[in-house]
């Protein structure tokens, strides 16, 4: 007769099962609509917003001579005036780009960081492992705890070693009781990579690209090729921009 532990053992590996299989059809489903978003917005990319961005750039100049009310070389030959050369600069050269400064650290702090790194390294490392099927794991994380110790990031390296306490494979022993533990967190692991797909679809479905993919679908099975009408409409109103900017410069 099997004990408690053995049965809720069997009932949460079904749970597993199942849940993979909605996983796994989730992934599926992500994988198809992500592709064909892209490529829609590749599309889009190239033969739609290329023209907007010419289409402002006229209409800024536009506005800049009818607010003025001065010639289009002036305002041109102004702009240049302007726009200060980075060798005429008053201030000095630095070679270190702004937001990339490097931080500095104190030698209690750096061996504070130290401290942190080994204690995670200890656990989390793959020759600490008996278990041959959580190497894998331990692989990947120590790639990422090394890469936030260069960074001296002690937040990420904590949020790490969270990340491995929670895991499946951090479960010691053979035993039912073990087991079921580690049963429990793959379907805990199962249930939050569902949750991360279905926010990434819906985030996709929610955009007004999506909306406007959807559209070209629609008018496609109907004949019509929407971006194709877009680019059109674009290109006389950057015709029109032109004309109107050709009557300021010599109108």
């Amino acid at each position: 007769m099997k004990t408690q532990a053995e049965t809720e053992l069997a009932k949460e590996k079904s749970e597993v099962e199942e849940l993979s299989r909605v996983l796994e059809e989730k992934e599926r489903t992500f994988e198809e609509i992500n592709h064909a978003f892209e490529q829609f917005q590749q599309r889009y990319s190239s033969e739609v917003s290329q023209k907007y961005v010419e289409l402002n750039r006229l209409n800024a100049e536009l506005a800049e001579l009818m607010v003025k009310n001065i010639p289009y070389n002036q305002v041109k030959q102004k702009s240049s005036k302007i726009e200060t050369p980075v060798e005429n600069s008053a201030e000095p050269f630095n070679d270190v780009s702004i937001g990339e400064q490097p931080e500095s650290h104190s030698i209690k702090e750096l061996k504070e960081v130290k401290k942190i790194y080994r204690r995670i390294a200890s656990v989390i490392h793959p020759d600490k492992g008996a278990d041959v099927g959580s190497r894998p794991l331990r692989t990947k994380m120590m790639v990422e705890l090394n890469e936030a110790y260069a960074r001296k990031d002690t937040i990420a390296m904590q949020r790490i070693f969270d990340q491995w306490k929670e895991s499946p494979e951090a479960v010691t022993g053979d035993d039912t009781h073990a087991d079921l533990e580690r049963t429990r967190r793959m379907i805990i692991q199962i249930k939050k990579r569902i949750l991360e797909i279905e926010t990434k679809i819906s985030k996709i479905m929610t955009s007004e690209m999506y909306t406007m993919m959807m559209n070209a679908r629609k008018a496609n099975r109907e004949g019509r090729d929407i971006l194709a009408e877009m680019t059109i409409a674009i290109d006389a109103r950057i015709k029109d921009a032109q004309n109107k900017l050709v009557l300021r410069m010599y109108g």
